[in-house]
């Protein structure tokens, strides 16, 4: 490792930032965390609020890339959530017996765990409490950047309304609304980085309680329909949350904001039915706005001893639900670099480095992925088909649909949905191409989740109780700082 323990500042005390704290703490560094909100209590609240984090309440899928990662990186953490009320969960075995057959040797890397983001947070926060490396500073507003002394343009730590908090290295895990883009400019005038913006979709979510036993097993997490996606995600051992996404600007979807529209549209499909009629809500409809939005291109570092961590560096949309597995990622690659290296600015060299060989390729798969489907939903919504001239995406169609009926491409998709590999090695497979084959052009509806009536159709018929404004976006502002050295 670096021949000295680095005193390093944490700017947001949030999953990427806590599990950053967590490695480099017990890997001999000194961690102090800034978080502007207090400790979380629960309370017994079924939906948490987090006033720094538009998206607190929504589902976070922790995928099987997390929980193996985890399992080496941060061994106590997942024993430590199943105390704490997460569920054991097999992304595979979620879906329909029929679909995937008999458990197969090698199922169980599909293992994960269910768990809301308010415990997920809590459990973090207990462990990084017992790291005598650590020291946790919630509600502890951070207000700028330090100058070092010993470098231009190197930052020396974080000020604070109570303090000033000196560090030899500054991690900005503050996620998509991070103020670091507006402390270097007050600071150094530096612009900020240009942004390439993916379009906006709508989640409309609500959570619900369900009874002890297992969970309907009609389909995989993540289900497409003509104009709409829905998601079906545990949350914990009694709980779970049911997510229709759409694209933003398709107006007529508004009304889903109300509980009986959006109860009319879930249960447009069999699956939506399964779900939503398998416990009772504990929450009303909860709307997030969300866009990804990455850095226009790597350009040269403008200021040494910083990087940024998981959204705070580029954002990925949560239809995918890879962002919290792709800040464990980033947090683990950057424990690595700094224990290889004999100093500060040789380990984010390290960093660059590996970060383009483990992560950014599931950022950019994430925004391609989002796009094409985002462009997919418009044109749904609009009645038109929707064709692009890539044969990337005619492929991942058709393994989606496939995926539906064939245990060989469910296990495929899983493979890619939990980010055990990626598209490209799966279909480096013979036999993973050949089936996909026997599927292009065929209907990713689910079998056996025919829609009687589309989502449309069931607002349509299902007038608001209440007037419908316009909707608020919660995702504007978001803040990119790439790494610096």
């Amino acid at each position: 490792m670096t021949q000295q323990p680095l005193d390093i500042a944490v700017l947001g005390g949030g999953p990427t930032g806590l599990t950053a704290a967590l490695l480099l703490a017990r890997d001999g560094h000194h961690v102090r965390v800034c978080e502007a909100d207090g400790r979380q209590n629960l309370n017994g609240s079924a939906v948490p609020r987090r006033s720094g984090v538009s998206q607190f309440g929504l589902p976070h899928v922790l995928l099987a890339r997390w929980r193996q990662e985890m399992d080496v990186a941060l061994p106590d953490l997942v024993p430590a959530l199943l105390t704490a009320g997460a569920r054991p969960v097999n992304l595979l075995h979620l879906q329909c017996p029929g679909t995937t057959g008999a458990a197969r040797a090698g199922d169980d890397r599909f293992g994960t765990v269910a768990v809301g983001r308010a415990v997920l947070e809590q459990v973090l926060s207990n462990l990084a409490a017992e790291e005598p490396n650590i020291q946790l500073r919630f509600a502890t507003r951070a207000t700028g950047v330090l100058p070092a002394r010993h470098g231009e343009r190197c930052l020396g730590g974080l000020g604070t309304e109570d303090d000033d908090v000196p560090a030899e290295l500054v991690i900005d895990a503050a996620g998509r609304h991070s103020p670091m883009p507006g402390w270097l400019h007050d600071t150094y005038g530096l612009p900020p980085l240009q942004r390439h913006r993916g379009p906006r979709l709508t989640f409309f979510c609500r959570h619900f309680e369900a009874p002890e036993g297992s969970l309907p097993q009609v389909g995989p997490i993540l289900t497409h329909h003509p104009s709409w996606s829905l998601l079906t995600l545990p949350t914990g051992r009694r709980r779970f949350a049911v997510v229709l996404a759409a694209i933003a600007d398709d107006r007529a979807l508004r009304v889903l904001r109300e509980p009986d529209a959006w109860h009319a549209a879930v249960t447009s499909t069999a699956i939506g039915r399964a779900w939503a009629g398998h416990g009772r809500p504990v929450s009303g409809v909860l709307v997030h706005s969300a866009a990804d939005a990455v850095p226009v291109e790597p350009r040269p570092a403008t200021v040494g001893r910083l990087v940024a961590l998981g959204d705070a560096h580029a954002v990925t949309n949560p239809l995918l639900g890879r962002g919290v597995t792709i800040g464990a990622l980033s947090a683990v690659t950057l424990r690595d670099s700094l224990h290889e290296a004999d100093d500060v600015p040789e380990a984010l060299v390290h960093y660059r480095t590996g970060y383009a060989e483990r992560v950014a390729g599931w950022v950019d798969s994430s925004v391609w992925l989002t796009r094409h489907r985002a462009a997919e939903l418009r044109s749904q919504a609009a009645g038109e088909p929707y064709h692009a001239d890539d044969v990337r995406w005619a492929m991942t169609v058709a393994l989606r649909a496939g995926a539906l009926q064939d245990p060989v491409l469910a296990r495929a998709s899983t493979l890619v949905g939990g980010m055990l590999a990626d598209a490209a090695e799966v279909f480096a497979n013979p036999e993973v191409r050949d089936r996909c084959g026997r599927y292009l052009g065929a209907p990713t509806t689910p079998s056996g989740a025919a829609v009687e009536a589309g989502p449309h159709d069931a607002v349509r018929s299902t007038p608001p109780t209440s007037p419908i404004g316009e909707e608020p976006s919660t995702t504007q502002g978001a803040h990119h700082v790439h790494l610096v050295r």
